[in-house]
């Protein structure tokens, strides 16, 4: 009886060890890029799960990021940053964000819109590269570089003393210029560490030039959304009833540095160009579709002030495409939302 109940007990004390030899699944590194991530990701669930998970990474680094500057900002940007570089190594592009960013703005400028935002009709033929959250991919550029523009150094005054010495910076770039140049230096700064001589006699020190300030420049044009009116100054193909250029009201700016972009819903056509700082004139251009034309070429010109307001003229068919080889000729007045 006792050899009976003796071998259950055997057969229990076996199987236990068994089952707490199974190996745990490792747990991801504690400092996992996100290439890395995505890479593991793929081994694990697959390629066709991963980019659909990448999308929606890139959703939720966007949803809710609507200030301009946030305090947090270099948590902003690395959430954003973080989530296109997992969406680029899931879908085959560079992850390196530079070369990603341009390589997006190349891509929507080609397909007739503005930096990030192509036209909506072109987004099906781009998501065969850039993958099915393309949409989201561009938003996230975008974005990233509103984030960038909060980077901009802070004035430095000239009356700073940078912790050297006594001088002021003034006077240590004039030191550094070389010998005869930095009495100047200490001269126009104001003086430095060294007493001030004590014979009476002897002449006054040399006093530094009235220095004007030189005018400031805005570093760029006002962006964002704009309510624009369109009206038709000229058609002498008579083409405007198909163009419809009059049901343009809204158009959005962007700009990196003097470079500037128009993109708006169609009817109207995506242009880029430059910005003069000095004057607030832009010129720019683009290619889109104009009456169900294609690849019809547009030119804006105008002036956009940094009161935000805009005033110019969209000439579309410049390129006689349009029947009769007439353009469309309206003058666009607006002003910054």
């Amino acid at each position: 009886m006792k050899r009976f109940l003796l071998i259950p007990l055997v057969v229990a004390s076996m199987a236990a060890p068994g089952r707490a030899q199974q190996p745990a699944p490792s747990p991801a590194p504690a400092t996992e890029t996100p290439e890395a991530r995505a890479t593991r990701h793929i081994a694990e669930h697959g390629e066709a799960k991963v980019r659909a998970q990448a999308v929606v990474e890139l959703w939720n680094a966007l949803d809710g990021r609507i200030k301009v500057c946030p305090e947090d900002l270099e948590e902003e940007k690395a959430t954003v940053e973080e989530a296109m570089r997992y969406y680029a190594k899931a879908h085959g592009l560079t992850t390196n964000i530079e070369e990603l960013m341009d390589n997006v703005d190349i891509a929507t400028a080609a397909a007739g819109g503005d930096l990030g935002r192509p036209r909506p009709e072109a987004t099906e033929g781009l998501k065969k590269i850039w993958g099915n959250g393309a949409r989201y991919l561009f938003e996230a550029v975008r974005k990233l570089r509103e984030l960038k523009k909060c980077e901009a150094p802070k004035p430095v005054s000239s009356t700073d003393t940078g912790g050297g010495g006594g001088l002021s910076k003034n006077a240590r770039i004039g030191i550094g210029a070389g010998g005869g140049v930095a009495l100047i230096g200490v001269l126009a700064a104001g003086g430095g560490t060294d007493p001030a001589p004590s014979t009476p006699s002897q002449p006054p020190a040399l006093q530094p030039p009235t220095q004007t300030p030189a005018p400031t420049t805005p570093s760029g044009p006002p962006v964002g959304a704009f309510s624009v009116h369109l009206v038709c100054i000229r058609d002498v193909g008579q083409n405007d009833p198909s163009v419809r250029g009059a049901e343009v009201s809204q158009l959005e700016v962007g700009a990196v540095a003097t470079t500037i972009n128009f993109g708006g819903a169609s009817p109207w056509v995506g242009v880029s160009g430059t910005w003069d700082t000095a004057t607030g004139r832009f010129s720019a251009v683009g290619r889109g579709r104009v009456a169900g034309i294609a690849n019809v070429r547009c030119n804006f010109e105008g002036t956009l002030g940094a009161d935000g307001i805009l005033r110019g003229e969209m000439i579309m068919g410049s390129d006689g495409a349009l029947p009769g080889g007439q353009p469309v000729h309206y003058r666009v007045e607006g002003r910054k939302n």
